[in-house]
């Protein structure tokens, strides 16, 4: 039974060309969150295919990243969730102790107008954990 679920889930990956997709439309998703750097703490986006991340830093001119203690990336995660957006958190990326980052990884079949949706709500997320610094 596994074996033919498996079977059939990657039939029906190639059938639908789901990684040449996640590949298409990961540029656009891409470009899309570039908007982010505008934001005060976002250090960098990166990303390959539909599978990105986003570095928060306390000063961007010096990457300088935030304080374990300040916990920033479960801000950001807790406004996401709010918001109605599931990311994962991370920290640890610059030393093993300090550095925020998220990642975000969308289904394969995520439409234009999702990413769109997705971007509106980390932007917005984004503001409101800034704002909690204050």
């Amino acid at each position: 039974m596994a074996c033919a679920v498996g079977s059939a889930v990657l039939d029906y990956i190639e059938k639908n060309r789901l990684v040449k997709r996640s590949e298409e439309l990961g540029k656009y998703f891409l470009d899309k969150l570039q908007s982010l750097k505008d934001s005060d703490s976002v250090g960098d986006v990166r990303g390959i295919g539909l599978f990105s991340g986003i570095e928060f830093v306390k000063d961007k001119p010096s990457k300088e990243p935030f304080s374990a203690e300040a916990r920033f990336n479960q801000m950001i995660l807790e406004h996401c969730f709010n918001n109605g957006l599931l990311v994962y958190p991370g920290f640890g990326s610059v030393d093993g102790v300090k550095g925020d980052h998220i990642q975000v990884a969308p289904p394969l079949i995520i439409s234009r107008s999702q990413i769109d949706e997705i971007v509106q709500i980390l932007a917005k997320s984004v503001i409101e954990a800034e704002a909690g610094l204050s």
